[in-house]
């Protein structure tokens, strides 16, 4: 009892302190002034603790006169030292009081911190589980999203564009783009996206004049009404390369192929180009696909850009051209 009382009004580590750690304590604090006892009282008190030591470690049984005496000794230093300590005042009392309060706070954001703590892990290994499973590429675009990943999976649109014709199924619905150039060149071009962007799509359907024809055609005077038909696709595709230099593309790697699909030919010009984002100023590597066809007199091209590692841009790509139908010119 003496000895809790004084941890709670003396000193801090009573109830830790062995006997003589505790006598020594008493006493320094009696020399400095701040617990004003006397020394009789402390004298009494250690021989009382050291009979206490003899009956806790050596198993001594003292008699029931010491007893007495000792109970009176403690009865009387408790007495003493309540007298010495002064009551508190209303401030010490509110100054603890905060500090209870404050104690209270940081107790209850150290739950708040491990619960936090805690919680972070259980998602982390979640999440790990999960990358492990799934894979960590596929788990992020699922968690933040990813712009083709909500076009590959949007309401795709199937729409005729151009006179004549390119009938195709988009992701989005596609834009007329309209200046002095295009109108110059005779082509009704529609677009969404830019080379810079995770997926672009350009359509263009030109009308060529019949000088255009000719100078494009085979030189051979022979069969000059059929031939004057045959326009070099792959020339074409070579004009249309340029263009994209003239935009900002560099470091172009070009290959050309002849194009079959669903019911279509033509030239196809594909490979990999770098251009630089004028938002962020970061170099851009793209993919591309430049494809041309004919059709009486005209020319229809589909151009598609998507950023190199892109597996969703690849299905799209993949699912646009597939889709793509050449609608014939009504006479």
């Amino acid at each position: 009892m003496l000895k809790k009382y004084l941890d709670e009004k003396v000193y801090d580590n009573a109830l830790e302190s062995t006997s003589e750690e505790l006598i020594t304590q008493l006493e320094l604090l009696r020399d400095s002034g701040k617990l004003p006892i006397s020394k009789e009282a402390i004298v009494k008190l250690n021989k009382v603790l050291q009979t206490s030591d003899l009956v806790k470690f050596a198993k001594s049984q003292p008699d029931e006169g010491t007893a007495k005496v000792d109970r009176d000794t403690i009865e009387n230093m408790l007495r003493e030292t309540k007298q010495a300590i002064p009551e508190p005042t209303e401030e010490e009392l509110l100054l603890n009081e905060e500090y209870r309060l404050e104690q209270l706070r940081k107790k209850k954001q150290k739950k708040i911190i491990y619960a936090s703590i805690t919680g972070v892990s259980i998602i982390l290994l979640a999440v790990m589980g999960l990358g492990i499973k799934y894979g960590f590429s596929e788990l992020k675009d699922e968690v933040f999203g990813h712009p083709t990943k909500e076009l590959m999976e949007g309401k795709w649109i199937r729409s005729a564009y151009g006179d004549p014709a390119i009938v195709i199924t988009t992701p989005i619905v596609l834009k007329r783009i309209s200046n002095e150039q295009l109108e110059a060149m005779n082509t009704q071009s529609f677009a969404y996206g830019s080379m810079t962007s995770n997926f672009a799509l350009i359509l263009n359907t030109t009308q060529i004049p019949e000088s255009a024809q000719a100078s494009m055609s085979s030189d051979s005077e022979e069969d000059t009404e059929t031939e004057a038909q045959n326009i070099d696709l792959e020339q074409v595709n070579e004009m249309t390369l340029q263009r994209l230099t003239q935009e900002g593309a560099t470091n172009l790697i070009v290959k050309q192929e002849e194009y079959s699909g669903n019911g279509l030919t033509g030239m196809k010009a594909f490979g990999s180009l770098n251009v630089e984002n004028p938002l962020t100023s970061r170099t851009v590597v793209a993919n591309y696909e430049i494809i041309t066809f004919q059709q009486e007199n005209s020319l229809q091209q589909i151009i598609v850009f998507y950023q190199q590692g892109d597996n969703y841009a690849e299905e799209i790509v993949k699912k646009v051209l597939d889709s793509a139908e050449l609608k014939k010119t009504e006479e």
